[in-house]
C-alpha cells in the first residue's frame, strides 16, 4: 500500500509548484501591463 507520508509529500510539492507557477503567470502578466504603460507614457510625450 501507498505510503501516507509520500503522499503528503508528493501532494506539498504539487500544491508548492502550482502555487509558484501561478505566481510566475501572475508576475509576468503584471510586469508586461507595466511596460505597456511606460510605453503609452513615452509615447505621449
Amino acid at each position: 500500500m501507498f505510503n501516507q507520508n509520500v503522499f503528503r509529500l508528493v501532494l506539498g510539492s504539487t500544491i508548492l509548484s502550482s502555487i509558484f507557477s501561478i505566481a510566475i503567470i501572475v508576475f509576468s502578466a503584471y510586469h508586461h501591463m507595466k511596460i505597456q504603460q511606460l510605453i503609452k507614457q513615452f509615447n505621449q510625450s
